[in-house]
């Protein structure tokens, strides 16, 4: 299992979680973490349940203690944000590093898809 820390005073985190690993994050009460892509499960010390996060969702950090997540059947993509990241609404105000992240995601998506559509295109 891999371990990480995210403080608060963090602008944002993106992380690339799979199923094989499970992935330890200490992070601050007040943040939240938010799946962009792909299912999440994650767990945190104290809470009895588990929580199954779809593209879309977050989960709400409440109290202290170390969340463990991992991917569900594949990788997924999360968005570990500071509290002062979101506003009262509950939407998240994306920073510059989060945006950057998401943006050399895309290209290395977009260049896996040229790649597989090449070779579909050269096995025809």
């Amino acid at each position: 299992m891999n371990s990480i820390s995210f403080a608060g005073k963090q602008p944002g985190r993106l992380l690339e979680i799979d199923q094989t690993r499970s992935l330890s994050v200490r992070v601050p009460v007040g943040s939240a973490v938010h799946c962009i892509a792909g299912r999440a499960w994650l767990t945190q010390e104290g809470l009895l349940d588990d929580v199954v996060l779809a593209a879309g969702e977050k989960f709400a950090v409440r109290q202290k203690g170390i969340v463990v997540m991992s991917g569900i059947r594949g990788a997924a993509l999360v968005y570990l944000s500071a509290g002062t990241q979101e506003r009262g609404d509950g939407t998240v105000i994306f920073t510059r590093d989060f945006l950057d992240a998401a943006h050399t995601r895309a290209v290395e998506l977009r260049r896996e898809e040229l790649a597989r559509l090449a070779g579909v295109a050269w096995d025809f």
